[in-house]
């Protein structure tokens, strides 16, 4: 059945931050999580390799804005 390939079924609120959803993986050892909206309705999924990407890319930036003496807006 489908769910053989899909359990476990974690899900992440949209409003979260990407360190719960990068923990919530590690955590359950899965890849991929669903995204829901307050009402619980399912808007997309995020995923493992993703957000290690956005999080080097914000990193990357905050370092390039650094140097060239900006103070980063958190």
């Amino acid at each position: 059945s489908v769910a053989e390939f899909v359990e476990p079924l974690i899900f992440a609120k949209e409003y979260e931050c990407q360190t719960k959803a990068t923990e919530l993986m590690l955590t359950n050892n899965v890849e991929h999580i669903a995204v829901t909206n307050r009402a619980g309705d399912f808007v997309g999924i995020a995923s493992l390799k993703q957000l290690e990407k956005e999080s080097y890319l914000a990193s990357r930036k905050i370092q390039r804005d650094y140097q060239r003496g900006k103070t980063p807006a958190y």
